[in-house]
């Protein structure tokens, strides 16, 4: 259900879709914050109920990496080099989760 603009409800986290925003900085930011609370310390993965929003976000930053789907969960690896980007971008984010990862060479 959409009250006042925003989904409410046990299905929330199911419908939630990529926020239209200003700039780069911004989307990594949310992206960061995203990842600190939906993240897998160690990786690039980012965990949703909505594939619709990890297409989004793959779309967005033009990631290659497929989406996993299991018992309703969706996952996505964001990569390293974006990671990095993100922990670059924005200094202040949750500190047990500011690992920098080794990009590879292509």
């Amino acid at each position: 259900m959409v009250k006042n603009r925003f989904i409410v409800g046990n299905t929330k986290s199911k419908n939630i879709e990529l926020l239209v925003l200003k700039s780069r900085e911004l989307y990594l930011a949310f992206l960061l914050g995203y990842f600190d609370g939906d993240g897998t310390t160690g990786t690039s993965r980012i965990t949703s109920g909505s594939k619709k929003f990890l297409l989004q976000i793959s779309e967005k930053f033009n990631i290659k990496n497929k989406i996993y789907s299991y018992k309703g969960n969706h996952k996505l690896y964001l990569g390293a080099k974006l990671f990095n980007e993100m922990l670059d971008n924005y200094q202040n984010s949750f500190y047990k989760k500011r690992i920098r990862l080794n990009c590879r060479k292509n």
